[in-house]
């Protein structure tokens, strides 16, 4: 295929002793551009789950693309740390607490499972398979993305458009569902406009740059101000373009910044308190289970084992739990073990390194811009998660970085392109499934009870192993059980206890599952058999023992002991039932 030529040769010069691999394909250019700012979707009232399931399909769907028209692949100086990242989630995901929580990702915001990583692997080797001016187009269409989502930023602070799950005290949201997600995004999407606007004189990038800046600062995460502070610095340095004016500009925005932290940080959050207590867990997470963690995306069952009184004290609602332990050393420990952690940073290890010789060499703006972005989202992972689109940018961001290496000879896509298409195929699955679990909870509340069974059984067999699609079937046939004659009751009945069952064969170490299965074994105790009710008692006991501050599974105790006539049973779990509630102020019951 023949070299395309840069956009700019002066900036971005290209050595003509380098082999030329293909350029990164057409579709994929306007794949990424939708793939990135697709987090426009998450404003369109409806979606199912606005902050991962539409994005990830269309992300996929780009991927998927990309590699079947990409001829061959090219040497990835990360391979190596990220195979063995990859093989000890794989290896911890065999040992987890919760296997298919780990595969599948954690139900609300499944940004670390299995899938997910193998999906930002394949991103990483695709943004360092292309050649130098599909590197520079691959992070021009990042402007794109910068441009909507601070475009949406300001359209949500004058009140035009607001998501259908509301702003957070005036915090922007962009185009996350989190002001911290936002803030971290937009943080290393910064350099990246910078760079455009100064390397080209490009007003639209510097537009982008200025709007980004507003919507930073109107998120109010003290850890989005202090990433942008530290990826736009890093790209003033490692570009050389530190000029008496970018001095005056860096500093008072500097200033800008501190003043506006120092005075957040006197009034003090319970956000501030409770990071310290998530790492509390996380340390105590690692500690039980040192060698091959909780597994993947397991971190939020974690802290359901480990958070203590404080915490809840802090959120003041026990509902309030974290799928992040807000900072990436705590997550990669606590999830994968000691040595997934010395596996983690061995990766990090190898992306300075290679950032490194991207700033010595031919392109150093363009890796400047790359490096920024990735200093930024180091900064912020010290205290925010970083959601799935932006892990995603950081893996384009991590293939931009380093210099272009020789292409490795004839290395056929297939594989990669197959991976591609498993993914797309997954994160198919997920979208129709949960398509269908919303569906069942529409058809209930419209009082179509076997509308709601049917739909939630499809929502359980196309994404085996989801535990929220269990409990949606589960829930199902409990009403379609509450509202049929006796015969047929008992048959919903023995159906939902079954569906319970296996499911806390498949995660026997999430609260959760073992809560609905003590739940559907004291409904079967209560409607038709009350030799269950012992076996209610018990597994609502384990799940007491995974989460000893959540209420719901001792007001079920309460109630099964209450039935089964154990006084004595029934006064010890109302008294922890009462020392748990008084910490919060949600109400207690189901």
């Amino acid at each position: 295929m023949a070299a395309r030529k840069t956009k700019n040769p002066g900036v971005f010069p290209r050595d003509p002793s380098q082999p030329v691999p293909a350029a990164l394909p057409a579709g994929l250019l306007w794949g990424q551009r939708i793939a990135l700012a697709g987090g426009v979707l998450a404003l369109w009232p409806g979606l199912l789950n606005p902050t991962f399931t539409p994005k990830s399909v269309v992300a996929a769907a780009g991927l998927a693309a990309a590699w079947m028209s990409v001829p061959r692949a090219r040497k990835a100086a990360l391979s190596a740390p990220i195979l063995a990242l990859l093989g000890c989630a794989a290896a911890s995901t065999v040992f987890s607490v919760d296997p298919f929580q780990s595969f599948w990702g954690e139900a609300r915001q499944p940004y670390y499972g299995v899938l997910e990583l193998v999906f930002y692997a394949l991103a990483y080797w695709l943004g360092a398979s292309v050649d130098d001016a599909a590197a520079e187009d691959g992070l021009s269409a990042l402007v794109f993305a910068a441009g909507l989502a601070a475009a949406c930023a300001a359209i949500q602070a004058a009140g035009w458009v607001k998501p259908p799950w509301g702003l957070m005290s005036g915090r922007v949201l962009g185009l996350s569902g989190h002001p911290s997600f936002f803030g971290t995004i937009g943080a290393a999407l910064l350099p990246v406009c910078l760079w455009r606007w100064k390397a080209q004189a490009s007003r639209a990038s510097g537009a982008a740059a200025a709007g980004l800046v507003c919507a930073i600062l109107l998120t109010q995460s003290r850890g989005a101000w202090l990433a942008a502070a530290a990826g736009g610095g890093l790209w003033l340095a490692a570009s050389g373009r530190i000029g008496q004016r970018e001095r005056r500009w860096a500093a008072v925005l500097a200033v800008l910044l501190a003043a506006a932290g120092g005075v957040i940080t006197m009034n003090r959050r319970s956000s501030d308190s409770m990071r310290p207590a998530l790492w509390k867990a996380a340390a105590a997470g690692v500690m039980e289970r040192p060698a091959t963690g909780f597994g993947p995306d397991n971190y939020m069952l974690a802290l359901r084992k480990f958070r203590t009184e404080e915490f809840v004290e802090f959120t003041r609602d026990f509902k309030t739990l974290q799928s992040s332990a807000h900072n990436d050393l705590f997550q990669a420990a606590a999830t994968l073990g000691f040595g997934g952690l010395l596996i983690y940073l061995w990766l990090q290890a190898a992306l300075a390194f290679e950032a490194s010789k991207g700033l010595s060499g031919a392109c150093r703006d363009r890796a400047a811009a790359a490096a920024g972005g990735l200093a930024a989202f180091f900064v912020a992972s010290k205290f925010n998660p970083v959601p799935f689109e932006g892990c995603l940018l950081a893996a384009w961001l991590a293939g931009s970085c380093g210099p272009r290496a020789e292409a490795a000879g004839p290395v056929r896509r297939f594989a990669f392109s197959a991976a591609s298409l498993a993914a797309l195929a997954a994160f198919c699955l997920l979208a129709a499934a949960d398509g269908a679990l919303a569906s069942s909870k529409r058809s209930l509340a419209l009082g179509r009870v076997r509308e709601a069974v049917v739909s939630a059984s499809r929502a359980a067999s196309l994404a085996p192993g989801r535990l929220n699609h269990e409990i949606g079937l589960c829930s199902a046939l409990v009403q379609a059980a509450q509202a049929a004659p006796k015969d047929e009751a008992r048959a919903f009945a023995e159906t939902a206890l079954g569906i319970a069952r296996r499911a806390a064969a498949r995660h026997p170490g999430n609260p959760q599952a073992r809560e609905m299965t003590g739940t559907m074994l004291l409904f079967g105790g209560l409607t038709f058999d009350r030799s269950l009710l012992p076996q209610a008692l018990a597994e609502l006991k384990t799940a007491s023992s995974l989460d000893r501050m959540h209420p719901y599974a001792l007001s079920r105790q309460v109630e099964a002991a209450r039935a089964m006539g154990d006084r004595v049973e029934e006064e010890r779990a109302a008294a922890e039932l009462a020392r748990v509630s008084s910490f919060s102020n949600s109400a207690a019951g189901p």
